[in-house]
């Protein structure tokens, strides 16, 4: 679970909110434990996992034994872990907004728009440093955010990579700019790689058949822009 500060704060401790978690769980009867990740120090802002040396990393660790029946498909004695994320140095430009939502109880969450979202995906599409390795998660999102018509939004994107170091200050992001890093990142793709990375996620893989490089091409060609 990724979260992130709506400004930035090198002073926040997410451990503040640890008794509140701790209590919830506890209302379902499930026990869990909190551990912090503590994240080496790699001399960049982005690891070779996409993770921000500024990031507040922990790990929910559950267990129950009887876990099936409170939560539907997991069977008794199961260990789940839950990673959850916080950026407190946010890359910022970007807009939020408030929903109400209805499960597990009603709650009402700030969260950013889906152009802003979509930035987010694009930055991990165009700049994640993966070694030899290729986030197929990562396209297969793109390929959503495309099919679903969604614009996003460049001025954020482009926060991102100022950020990462994946873009020269002085340089603007335009949609030229965006469609040639694009191209660039799709003729070094690996898609056999990225359908093996992703396929144990997706139940249904007969849309892999059209994954090829021209098909990605042809999703750029079709990406919306955010109007300022």
């Amino acid at each position: 679970m990724d979260f992130t500060l709506l400004d930035k704060d090198s002073d926040f401790k997410i451990e503040q909110y640890f008794s509140s978690i701790v209590a919830e769980f506890e209302a379902l009867g499930i026990k869990i434990d909190i551990v912090k990740k503590v994240k080496k120090d790699f001399g960049s802002d982005i690891t070779s996992a996409f993770l921000k040396n500024g990031t507040s990393i922990h790990t929910l660790k559950i267990q129950v034994h009887d876990l099936g029946n409170i939560l539907n498909g997991v069977h008794s004695g199961k260990k789940l872990k839950i990673k959850f994320e916080v950026d407190v140095n946010p890359p910022l430009k970007f807009q939020t907004e408030a929903k109400t939502l209805l499960l597990p109880k009603t709650f009402n969450i700030i969260t950013m728009t889906l152009p802003n979202l979509y930035a987010g995906k694009m930055h991990a599409v165009l700049c994640r440093k993966w070694k030899t390795r290729v986030k197929g998660r990562d396209w297969y999102d793109f390929e959503w955010y495309v099919k679903r018509n969604t614009s996003v939004n460049l001025e954020h994107l482009q926060e991102r990579m100022y950020e990462s170091g994946d873009l020269e200050k002085e340089t603007k992001l335009d949609e030229k700019l965006f469609k040639k890093l694009m191209y660039k990142r799709i003729e070094e793709l690996d898609v056999d790689g990225a359908i093996k990375e992703v396929s144990p996620f997706i139940k249904e893989k007969s849309g892999f058949e059209f994954w090829t490089k021209d098909y990605f091409k042809l999703l750029t060609d079709k990406i919306i822009f955010e109007k300022e």
